[in-house]
């Protein structure tokens, strides 16, 4: 069993204040040891690895620098630019990316989630999520039946109904510096938060968020962000699941407050 001293463990934390490392130890996030015969304890260093871990992701996302021009999350608005993701998809997942058939039919179900990133009007990354069908969810991530998506899997964004919905795509194009590709994913992985925010001030209750990834950095964050790892769901890819109502990640503990707030405004008016 690995352990920090407070000290240590504070260090790690970016010289956190003891008032917030203890408010990190109190509610549980960081377990503490205390040793026979001791008063001083100690602080499991998985704990305080992981937290740190999270708290620079949390910088990153809102501390890049943002390169001249004008970048925008914004939702897809015709077959072309739809087309245009799926071409970006086929950079990344070959033989594995949605059809634009499929995409299509997606699209006129629940065309809330569909967008694209642009950099002074070109398209160069595109984020894609949709309610799916609980048993759907089921069936692609414990490899059950059929796995595949399917057309009929997609439901409406309905304002007020439970919803689990599927991070289908979060890709920017192939062929650009480390430097704009790391820029243009931050963009779209703060875009996400902007969207869910947007569907909470419309009274969109979604519950659960699933994805898969086989890249380091979308594992390495999805592990931050608190989802729970359910191992491959294919040859090369890990599934994950985050439950909204559980998380305690910043953006998302925002998002259920802008959907209380919402649906107490909803129920006044009612």
């Amino acid at each position: 069993m690995e352990l920090y001293t407070s000290s240590e463990a504070r260090k790690k934390l970016g010289g956190m204040a003891s008032s917030s490392f203890k408010k990190l130890v109190d509610s549980g996030k960081i377990r503490k040891i205390t040793p026979p015969n001791k008063k001083q304890g100690l602080y499991m260093k998985e704990d305080v690895d992981k937290t740190a871990e999270a708290m620079q992701l949390f910088a990153e996302i809102y501390s890049v620098a943002q390169p001249e021009g004008k970048k925008e999350v914004v939702q897809v608005q015709n077959e072309r630019e739809l087309r245009e993701t799926v071409a970006i998809a086929q950079q990344h997942f070959g033989e594995r990316t949605h059809t634009l058939e499929k995409r299509l039919e997606w699209f006129h179900k629940a065309p809330e989630g569909d967008y694209v990133l642009k950099d002074k009007e070109v398209i160069v990354g595109y984020l894609s999520i949709q309610p799916f069908k609980p048993e759907a969810l089921e069936r692609i991530f414990t490899r059950k039946g059929n796995p595949d998506t399917q057309a009929d899997d997609v439901e409406p964004f309905t304002p007020g109904k439970p919803l689990e919905c599927y991070i289908s795509g979060m890709v920017v194009k192939v062929g650009i510096s480390e430097a704009q590709a790391k820029r243009y994913g931050m963009r779209l992985f703060m875009g996400m938060f902007d969207i869910l925010l947007d569907l909470a001030k419309r009274g969109i209750d979604i519950r659960k968020l699933w994805v898969k990834s086989n890249t380091v950095s979308g594992i390495r964050i999805c592990r931050n962000m608190g989802f729970t790892e359910l191992g491959y769901v294919n040859t090369e890819q890990i599934g994950f699941v985050l439950d909204l109502e559980k998380s305690d990640f910043s953006p998302i503990r925002q998002y259920r407050e802008v959907l209380q707030e919402t649906n107490k405004i909803e129920t006044r008016t009612t």
